[in-house]
């Protein structure tokens, strides 16, 4: 009996372990099971790339709404995310900087976080992703990180500091034929058509590309050349220009052979990206026009450098023998260029001016028959222009044009400098009292100094109107409020000594000469002026043109 249970359990048990019905349910549910989760997580995984994707998209727009409005980028990138539906955000950075499109630079360094003029904003976003079935599982979500950069393409081309003015005589063809090494002929009437003659940007680089034989090469390559003003100058006149000035640039064209002096052009003109265009190449940029006589005198500034100019002047004014004048021209700052094209926060700076007029006088019989010599020291240093902002209308057409204008300081002594002194724009002119009067019997030396500025810009504003008919705006400052040379004669500081016997007195001799340079003052301040005004500076004085201006939308870059 106990043999046969346990026989049969024995062949029960056996039975079940060899049954295998049902066997596939069991996969298939432990299969589902598997194949669910990793559906679960393939869907999550799409819906981050779906989400990520709509985060990129939502961050270029932010950086190109950014680009388009600098001055308030990080509310417009907010704004932007906001109507893309991009609102819990994690982290946010909206980062000004300044982007280059030169092709010598890699792709990721073109984009200088912080670096001005801003005219590029890159928008970084950091957020938490979205998940479904990966959270039941107790997984972290994820994070999604995107950025966008985008580059602004509102640009305008603008100049400063120079103008034409009280041209009168020879004088102006006297500093110009000693700052381009040959000489220079032209009548007022030459001048004041080179003035109004508008000489294309462009065109008068493609011509001096073929001048150079640079028929290859980039805009660039040319205002990297060596050039003599010679060869801008028949350029100019070879590109022709939009004034009535035909004669005046075949007499430009006649003179030009001589003219030997030479220079960077790259010190003077400044044409943005469009740089790095081929040259000849049509292109449709903004750089747009200058007048022939700015070109020109630019030119001839950069070109004589740090030399020193002498010229003798014939003096009409009563009592005054002889008048020497002594120019000492700079380059302009590395950074600047007299004629720029760029994006907000470019920057334009007229050349640094010293001269030295010294006025010799007619013999005095109030004492004894000695000469006044009067030395005055002037330095204009500079005027600075800023393009402020570009505005623009709704169907980007250039609604006006800020330019931000500062000008410069100018001192001015009655003193001595050393030759040296004079020349040296790397330090400030060292002035000592100069000998007014020297003779056997009377000693007088003397020093004043003024100095007239404006410490903030006056921000000038061009219409599309003005930008068309090429007007010129001007600011001055409002601190100077007396003539220079006045000021000077007032501020005097006179030491006199007397020799050997005489009836004159230190008081006597004083107001002598003190009388004597106050009636002078008012037409040496009158020659002062125009002597500056012919050279392009007037004392206190910023003279602004906007040349083009386009607006464009901004663009993704980098």
């Amino acid at each position: 009996m106990w043999c046969k249970s346990k026989q049969a359990e024995a062949v029960s048990i056996g039975g079940f372990a060899g049954n295998d019905r049902g066997s596939i349910a069991v996969l298939s549910a432990v299969f589902i099971t598997v194949a669910m989760g990793m559906a679960a997580l393939a869907i999550d995984m799409g819906m981050l790339y779906i989400e990520r994707r709509h985060a990129q998209g939502a961050v270029d727009l932010a950086a190109i709404a950014a680009a388009s409005s600098i001055a308030t980028a990080e509310s417009s990138a907010l704004t932007t995310l906001s109507a893309n539906g991009v609102d819990e955000i994690s982290h946010l950075d909206v980062i000004r900087g300044h982007y280059s499109a030169d092709p010598s630079i890699a792709v990721g360094r073109r984009f200088r976080p912080g670096e001005g003029p801003h005219n590029a904003v890159r928008v970084a976003l950091t957020k938490s992703g979205q998940t479904y079935f990966s959270k039941v599982l107790g997984w972290p979500a994820p994070t999604i990180a995107v950025e966008g950069m985008a580059a602004n393409s509102e640009q305008a081309t603008f100049s400063v500091g120079s103008r034409l003015a009280a041209l009168r005589g020879g004088l102006v063809n006297d500093v110009l034929a000693a700052m381009v090494g040959g000489s220079v002929s032209l009548s007022v009437m030459d001048y004041e058509a080179l003035a109004k003659a508008n000489v294309e940007i462009v065109p008068f680089l493609d011509t001096l590309a073929t001048e150079l034989d640079l028929q290859a090469g980039t805009y660039q390559d040319v205002l990297d050349s060596t050039v003599t003003v010679g060869q801008v100058a028949r350029a100019i006149a070879a590109t022709g220009a939009d004034g009535d000035a035909t004669s005046t640039l075949l007499a430009l064209d006649s003179m030009a052979g001589s003219w030997s002096r030479t220079l960077e052009l790259a010190k003077v003109i400044d044409i943005g990206s469009l740089a790095w265009l081929s040259t000849h190449s049509q292109s449709s940029g903004i750089a747009g026009t200058v007048d022939a006589l700015t070109l020109l005198k630019a030119s001839a500034m950069v070109a004589n450098g740090a030399h020193q100019i002498e010229l003798a002047l014939a003096s009409d004014i009563p009592g005054i023998a002889s008048i020497s004048l002594q120019l000492a021209i700079g380059e302009p700052a590395v950074v600047s260029t007299w004629i720029s094209t760029g994006s907000v926060g470019s920057k334009v700076r007229t050349a640094q001016l010293r001269l030295k007029l010294v006025a010799e006088f007619a013999p005095l019989s109030g004492l004894s028959g000695a000469k006044i010599r009067l030395p005055l020291m002037v330095e204009a240093a500079w005027a600075e222009a800023e393009l402020g902002g570009i505005e623009c209308n709704a169907d980007l057409s250039v609604d006006r044009v800020r330019v931000d204008t500062r000008p410069g300081i100018v001192e001015a002594w009655i003193g001595e400098t050393s030759r040296s002194g004079f020349a040296d724009f790397g330090r400030a002119m060292p002035v000592a009292p100069a000998a007014l009067v020297t003779s056997g019997l009377v000693s007088a030396k003397g020093i004043a100094h003024a100095m007239v500025g404006e410490t903030s810009p006056t921000s000038l504003y061009f219409s599309a109107k003005d930008i068309e008919k090429q007007r010129i705006k001007r600011t001055s400052t409002e601190h100077f409020v007396v003539p220079l040379v006045t000021s000077l004669v007032g501020d005097l500081d006179l030491q006199v000594d007397l020799f050997g016997l005489s009836l004159l007195t230190p008081r006597a001799v004083t107001a002598t000469i003190s009388n004597v340079l106050a009636d002078a003052a008012e037409p040496l301040d009158a020659l002062v002026a125009t002597i500056l005004r012919e050279l392009g500076v007037s004392v206190g004085e910023a003279d602004v043109k906007v040349h083009a201006a386009k607006c464009g939308r901004a663009m993704l870059s980098g």
